[in-house]
C-alpha cells in the first residue's frame, strides 16, 4: 500500500468530512469548552501534545502548548493554530505527509461506515516524522480517535495525542494500526 494508492476516490480530508453533513443545529460548542478546559488541565500534568480537530469546521480548534515544550515549536502559533491552517502539517516529513494524509482518508472512511455507538470505539494509531525546532526529523506517535460526535451521531470533534517515539531508527514512511479500544484487537491496513 503506497502513496497514492491508498489514496480512496482521489478525495480529500476535508471532502471526506463533508460528506458527513455536518449540521449546526447538531453541535453544541458549550460541550467544546468543557471539553477544552479539560485538556488546559490534562496539559498541565501529561506532557504529550495534544491536539483536536474540528470535522465541521474543517480546522484545527486546538494543540496544547506541550507542542512548544517538546518540539520547540512557535508558541504563538500554537495557541492560535485555529487560524494558523496548516502548521502542524508543515512540520510532517514531505514524504510522510502524503502518505499519512491517505491513511487518514481510508480509516476515515472506515470508522464513518460504522454505526454512530461505535466510532468512539477505535482509535488511529500512526508513526510518522516530523520536523522539531533544530531542523531535525524525529519519529513521533500519534494517536487519533473520535472525541465527540454531534446530535445524529456524526464525528464531529477529532481528538490526538502525539508523542516522541521510543523508537527513533532511520526508517522510512508511515507506519498504522487500529486500535479497538473495547476489546483490544488491533490490525493494519
Amino acid at each position: 500500500m503506497e502513496g497514492t494508492s491508498m489514496k480512496p476516490d482521489n478525495i480529500t480530508r476535508e471532502e471526506l468530512w463533508a460528506r458527513q453533513n455536518l449540521s449546526a443545529t447538531g453541535i453544541d460548542y458549550a460541550v467544546w469548552e468543557r471539553d477544552k478546559a479539560m485538556l488546559l488541565q490534562m496539559a498541565k500534568i501529561n506532557r504529550t501534545c495534544t491536539f483536536v480537530v474540528d470535522v465541521y469546521k474543517c480546522r484545527y480548534a486546538f494543540a496544547s502548548s506541550n507542542f512548544s515544550d517538546l518540539l520547540g515549536y512557535d508558541s504563538h502559533k500554537i495557541a492560535t493554530l485555529e487560524k494558523q491552517g496548516d502548521y502542524l502539517e508543515s512540520r510532517i516529513h514531505p514524504d510522510d505527509r502524503q502518505q499519512l494524509e491517505a491513511f487518514q482518508i481510508r480509516l476515515g472512511e472506515f470508522i464513518y461506515s460504522l454505526p454512530a455507538a461505535e466510532r468512539n470505539n477505535y482509535c488511529n494509531i500512526y508513526s510518522f516524522r516530523v520536523r522539531n525546532i533544530r531542523q531535525q526529523y524525529v519519529r513521533v506517535i500519534s494517536k487519533h480517535q473520535v472525541m465527540e460526535q454531534d446530535a445524529a451521531g456524526k464525528a464531529w470533534l477529532i481528538l490526538g495525542n502525539m508523542d516522541i517515539s521510543p523508537n527513533q531508527e532511520e526508517t522510512d514512511g508511515v507506519d498504522c494500526t487500529v486500535l479497538n479500544l473495547r476489546n483490544g484487537e488491533m490490525f493494519s491496513p
